[in-house]
């Protein structure tokens, strides 16, 4: 079995480090020697190793320098979520020194590492794109197609086009095998500039299937203290104040439902935990949900998930919601697509229509078959199906090196 270090910003914090640890255990239970590399841990299990101090206080510094020249550029990505990558922070050469056979690298935005990092990476790289960040400038979601042209028609000094010509040049002899999560990400990848000659791989991101499992609905909701009658769900990092997650457009639809359905909304993901109104429904508040086992019975108590993102890859909200049974509903952008394959799992509707969203969400309320909408979510996210594709890469990529050092 190959020795596989998977180096991501955090372990637990965000969709991404998320997703990431959820893979290095799978692999873990099926033999892999995998071990994780972060610069923010905040589990205790033995594979995880952290960055030295030093090299935390680099990252925090050159978190707190890129956020101020952020704040003078107008690029059209401004107020988004962007990652410079100028100082090193160590965390590359403590990623060499660990020896891997395989490097997979995962979401190391907020300044985790620098360009020239990347580039001084010693064993053959894997590199998930849990967004588009690395064949973009310095966004992580971009917000048109500059990515495609090099950015040539970006005005001097624009902080995006900076960074891709950085990378273009730092990154000359970097050549990563990418996995994308999703085909939509798959096909950005192939259309960058930058990545258009690098191998892609699409490989869905896994879950725990013994903790995200059908339960009784009913004493779901007595567990949790909500209400009868029919619950939509939604549920993100942010809560309701991130724009990518489109709350916002969840509220136009719920006005558009009228008052007649009986309809609660319960969210998760936001700091606080409260009871309100959203567009005359009752929504209940949960706040942060840490505890995995709570979450996954959040998705047993409710009757529908409702993902109203202005652009995702393939969130693990919509898994997990799958996994434990749940339809989903939302707009037909980005990864959705590969999640909701079946009528039975939910519907997609055209971007942005929030008059079909609402029409969706009132024709999915009704009562679903769980099981089988969890065998199919097992079928294409399951542990065994998705550690397996990455061990065959793992083992194509260290023949290929082998072979290239005879």
């Amino acid at each position: 079995m190959p020795k596989v270090l998977h180096v991501c910003q955090s372990d637990r914090m965000g969709g991404a480090a998320i997703a990431a640890r959820r893979l290095v255990k799978a692999q873990r239970d099926a033999g892999i020697d995998a071990r994780m590399l972060v610069l923010a841990k905040t589990g205790v299990e033995p594979w995880i190793e952290q960055v030295g101090l030093l090299g935390r206080i680099k990252a925090r510094l050159a978190r707190v320098v890129a956020k101020r020249v952020l704040q003078r550029d107008s690029s059209p990505a401004a107020g988004s979520m962007r990652t410079l990558a100028v100082l090193s922070t160590g965390i590359g050469a403590a990623a060499n020194a660990l020896g891997p056979d395989i490097v997979h690298l995962h979401w190391l935005g907020g300044e985790a590492m620098s360009l020239a990092e990347f580039a001084e990476l010693t064993a053959p790289v894997v590199w998930t794109c849990h967004d588009q960040w690395a064949f973009c400038g310095g966004e992580h979601y971009t917000p048109d197609d500059a990515f495609v042209t090099g950015y040539t028609d970006r005005k001097r000094g624009d902080l995006d086009a900076v960074t891709f010509t950085r990378k273009k040049r730092l990154w000359s002899n970097f050549r990563p095998r990418l996995v994308c999560p999703s085909e939509w990400m798959a096909g950005e990848a192939q259309r960058s500039k930058l990545a258009k000659d690098w191998p892609v791989i699409t490989i869905p991101n896994t879950l725990d299937v013994d903790v995200f499992s059908p339960a009784d609905r009913d004493a779901s909701r007595r567990s949790l203290r909500l209400p009868g009658g029919k619950i939509l769900l939604f549920g993100a990092q942010a809560g309701d104040v991130d724009p990518r997650k489109g709350f916002d457009l969840l509220e136009i639809a719920l006005e558009q439902i009228g008052e007649n359905q009986n309809v609660s909304l319960v969210t998760f993901g936001g700091a606080e935990r409260r009871q309100s109104m959203v567009a005359g429904k009752t929504c209940y508040e949960l706040g942060r949900l840490t505890d995995q086992h709570a979450l996954a019975a959040l998705y047993s108590a409710a009757d529908l998930f409702v993902i109203p993102s202005r652009a995702d890859n393939l969130p693990n909200t919509m898994l997990e919601a799958q996994a434990c049974g749940l339809r989903c509903v939302g707009f037909d952008l980005g990864g959705l697509g590969d999640i909701v394959t079946d009528p039975r799992h939910g519907k997609l509707v055209p971007p942005f229509d929030t008059e079909a969203l609402a029409q969706a969400i009132v024709g999915n309320l009704q009562k679903s078959d769980r099981m089988a909408i969890r065998r199919d979510a097992l079928a294409r996210f399951g542990p065994e199906k998705v550690v397996g594709e990455h061990l065959y890469l793992y083992r194509t990529l260290m023949e290929e090196t082998w072979s290239n050092a005879r």
